[in-house]
């Protein structure tokens, strides 16, 4: 392989959220293998990164693969080349077609026992909590909410209340006589210590 010469693929913006990726999980599908393989970031230089392979088969060396790592505020999905190996470290360049997806559609995390309230219509009902991600939630609830609907909750974590704001990206009826929805939300953490608390309490889950 010659010398690498990076692509200018992304905007500052872009460039922003890739120094953030470190120490995200992520997962990458090697052509050898029909299985997926997860990785952690280890550590990221501009478009220079180093992962821990967690589970799955290595790459080869030069092999181009599509990578998918969720950071902290979106899934980022970017082409990856695998320069050398070593032990279960890969390291490599992205070598460009970054896409940012939706924050709703990053992976969740199903959850037991979290308890939220939901303040609709001037009324505060409790809701049952289906799954979390970095930036959404599911909930289960008998009100009638309409997608693009602003939602105002409280997410009781131990001792601690967190109030959040998000929107409804859809509300689907189970289909029975319960006259139960799933509504999935995704939300509005516009201070930086109510992102902190979130992302706290979504690692927190996920490590459970």
């Amino acid at each position: 392989m010659g010398p690498f010469e990076p692509t200018i693929f992304c905007s500052m913006d872009d460039i922003s959220l890739l120094k953030r990726l470190t120490g995200c999980r992520g997962r990458m599908q090697v052509a050898s293998s029909p299985t997926l393989t997860h990785v952690r970031v280890k550590s990221l230089k501009f478009v220079e990164m180093e992962l821990q392979i967690t589970s799955g088969d290595l790459p080869q060396p030069d092999e181009v693969l599509t990578l998918n790592v969720d950071g902290p505020m979106s899934r980022m999905v970017f082409s990856f080349e695998i320069r050398s190996i070593a032990a279960d470290r890969v390291f490599g360049n992205i070598t460009g077609n970054l896409v940012r997806q939706p924050a709703y559609e990053s992976a969740r995390v199903e959850v037991d026992g979290l308890r939220a309230t939901l303040d609709w219509y001037q009324a505060t009902a409790s809701v049952q909590v289906l799954d979390i991600s970095r930036e959404g939630m599911g909930i289960c609830t008998t009100a009638e909410i309409r997608p693009g609907n602003t939602l105002r909750l409280t997410v009781y974590d131990h001792a601690s209340a967190l109030g959040i704001v998000g929107t409804a990206r859809y509300c689907r009826s189970y289909g029975d006589d319960s006259g139960f929805n799933r509504v999935g939300i995704e939300l509005h953490l516009r201070s930086r210590t109510d992102l902190a608390r979130w992302l706290a309490l979504f690692e927190r889950t996920l490590a459970a």
